[in-house]
């Protein structure tokens, strides 16, 4: 284990460190921080639990935030849950994998070379969302409960149940992904008012 160890750290170090403090990154033990004018943002590095002597594994974990939301990230501690939007290196970047390995015969420089490539990769995607709209579009995508969520956030109630419907349509054999159940579900109080007052007409 301390070999792979040893391997880690010089992964982190090279392929984390100096691209993300050159990107405004700030480092905490495994996680990297950001505000800017729209958001704050987190990368962090996370290791399996069922890491042992022959295999070391780890996810690419990134949060989004905007400014001005309710219930802000602790930025001096940051935990992943505390951010508006919890993806992973994957959700945002497209044929990447979604866990790393670390292997006593793993060329660490091949997978160094790997993750610098992604790490750099990560921090041209979050420069691109520079509002709420954008994190929908890159973010959530293949998400439509977390892209309700966050129109209904900003207000936009129609594209809320658009996203909504998306999920009644794929799920609709079960009565959980009804639109009533999903709005009770999600405590969309205004569209909740709407669908009773539609019912009422």
């Amino acid at each position: 284990m301390e070999e792979l160890n040893k391997k880690f750290d010089d992964l982190v170090r090279t392929s984390f460190v100096n691209p993300l403090k050159q990107a405004g990154f700030k480092k905490r033990a495994l996680n990297w921080t950001r505000q800017t004018e729209e958001f704050y943002s987190l990368i962090n590095i996370q290791r399996s639990q069922w890491n042992s002597h022959e295999q070391l594994r780890f996810f690419v974990n990134v949060g989004l935030h905007p400014l001005d939301f309710d219930n802000p990230p602790n930025t001096k501690s940051p935990k992943t849950f505390e951010f508006w939007a919890r993806l992973r290196s994957d959700d945002l970047l497209s044929n990447t994998p979604g866990a790393f390995e670390i292997h006593e015969d793993t060329p660490i420089s091949d997978l160094i070379t790997e993750l610098t490539y992604i790490v750099k990769a990560l921090v041209e995607e979050l420069n691109q969302i520079r509002s709420v709209e954008l994190l929908i579009q890159k973010a959530f995508r293949r998400r439509p409960m977390d892209a309700a969520r966050t129109y209904y956030a900003i207000g936009q109630d129609d594209a809320a149940l658009s996203e909504l419907q998306k999920l009644a349509d794929e799920f609709g054999d079960q009565k959980e992904f009804t639109i009533p159940a999903l709005i009770q579900r999600l405590a969309f109080e205004r569209l909740a008012d709407r669908n009773h007052t539609n019912d009422k007409g």
